[in-house]
């Protein structure tokens, strides 16, 4: 995980990610399964990929349904 890449992340849902890195493709965002969070229509450990920073935390920002109850 890229930690400058996290600070783009509010820190409570870094215990969702898994990984968090950007290479010659985009910019990847790996969200967990077994996270604190619920990710909307992911029930399985899923991954974010777009070009931009912006694009990646747009699409997170808008998958995240609600915390677990746990």
């Amino acid at each position: 995980m890229t930690k400058p890449l996290m600070k783009y992340v509010p820190q409570k849902y870094y215990s969702s990610i898994r990984d968090f890195y950007k290479d010659s493709e985009g910019y990847w965002l790996c969200l967990k399964a077994d996270g604190d969070y619920i990710f909307e229509n992911y029930f399985s450990e899923h991954t974010i990929h777009e070009n931009t920073i912006n694009e990646v935390m747009t699409a997170f920002r808008k998958s995240i349904v609600r915390k677990c109850r746990r």
